[in-house]
């Protein structure tokens, strides 16, 4: 993840294909080759990170590899926060034939012991092979 003060830029340079897709890999393959990407902000606006989609395509690509061993439809749990390696870790899944089940990041009400615990429900519920941080 690249961590700049400037955004990625809003022209990806690239002639843009609508719906010609049919996976989200292969728009990810597409969109690598231009200079376009995420953009993180915190509260506050302030730029946090910068995630290029070259970048993204790269990281994903190298830990597909390490997540096969999974086995093709396997269900892969990660907590949806708001950083850039939840969608390294989401094309991951996509790349390696796996299952993404997005967990939601909200703070449990009963404190973080009782969030921890609802967490690991919901990984069991959804009979992930692996839960994967962010």
């Amino acid at each position: 993840m690249a961590l700049k003060n400037v955004p990625t830029a809003t022209a990806s340079g690239k002639d843009l294909q609508l719906a010609v897709f049919p996976t989200l890999t292969e728009a990810l393959d597409y969109a690598a080759q231009g200079q376009t990407g995420f953009n993180y902000y915190n509260g506050r606006g302030d730029l946090t990170a910068v995630l290029p989609y070259s970048e993204l395509r790269n990281k994903a690509r190298a830990l597909a590899r390490r997540l096969q061993g999974l086995g093709r439809g396997a269900r892969v749990a990660l907590v949806a926060h708001t950083h850039p390696d939840f969608m390294v870790v989401f094309y991951a899944c996509q790349y390696a034939a796996l299952v993404p089940v997005p967990l939601p990041a909200a703070i449990h009400l009963g404190g973080h012991e009782a969030y921890v615990r609802h967490l690991r429900q919901m990984v069991a519920d959804c009979k992930a092979a692996a839960a994967l941080p962010r």
